[in-house]
């Protein structure tokens, strides 16, 4: 599952996060390994299709907020068209068989669906990477480097010093993200995604985490799983 992409007008994946909310209360996944994934994005078409016409380009969100040029690599105005994934934009394609489309998809999209590359690496940034977490019943045993990916939820976010107090308890373990996610569109109601480095297992992070369950202000806490640290790219 996309995590979390280096450039920053796409950076946070929320569908992401959103099933680990969903599902992550009651254990029924966990977060068991992670990969960073460097992204090339191209625009391809249908064979015979030509820059000078295209006029609608479709792809994930995502993808296209990533490849803020498009008008100046087509050289005119487009309609971008949102699809559920980059796969899932080549294989509508292929299907609609119109020479006016052009979709926005990594190299291995456009091969399996028949299309040709119009224009390479058209992503904004060249150093544009995507870590992804793989998920599954249960989470990774200990190798020595690992990341806790925990969630949880305040009872009242209003109330002063929350999140100082949160990372205070931490007690010198280093904290590699802290993301939020709005709950049901809430500006006060929030769901916070945490990775400290070291496994569930380790004693430390055991007894930090344990010592944050027993918070008053903690509503509710839950770790979505321990996972062997990606090497750095």
């Amino acid at each position: 599952m996309p995590f979390v992409n280096s450039t920053s007008s796409a950076y946070q994946v929320n569908e992401t996060l959103a099933r680990l909310r969903d599902y992550g209360w009651d254990g029924d996944i966990r977060v068991r390994d992670e990969e960073v994934v460097p992204i090339s994005l191209q625009l391809a078409a249908l064979p015979g299709a030509s820059i000078d016409g295209i006029r609608y380009v479709s792809s994930k969100d995502k993808a296209l907020q990533q490849c803020t040029h498009l008008r100046e690599i087509l050289g005119h105005e487009y309609k971008p068209v949102p699809a559920d994934s980059t796969a899932s934009a080549a294989a509508s394609l292929a299907e609609k068989g119109a020479l006016d489309w052009a979709v926005v998809v990594p190299s291995r999209a456009a091969a399996l669906y028949g299309l040709q590359i119009l224009a390479c690496d058209i992503q904004d940034n060249k150093s544009n990477y995507t870590r992804f977490h793989a998920v599954g019943r249960h989470d990774h045993e200990r190798t020595g480097s690992d990341a806790t990916k925990v969630m949880f939820e305040y009872n009242e976010v209003e109330r002063a010093g929350l999140l100082h107090d949160t990372t205070g308890a931490l007690d010198g373990v280093n904290m590699r993200y802290l993301q939020l996610l709005a709950i049901d569109g809430s500006l006060t109601r929030l769901t916070f995604f945490v990775d400290l480095d070291g496994h569930r297992e380790d004693d430390d992070i055991a007894s930090i985490l344990a010592s944050l369950e027993k918070k008053d202000y903690m509503k509710r806490l839950a770790i979505l799983g321990s996972y062997p640290v990606s090497p750095d790219i």
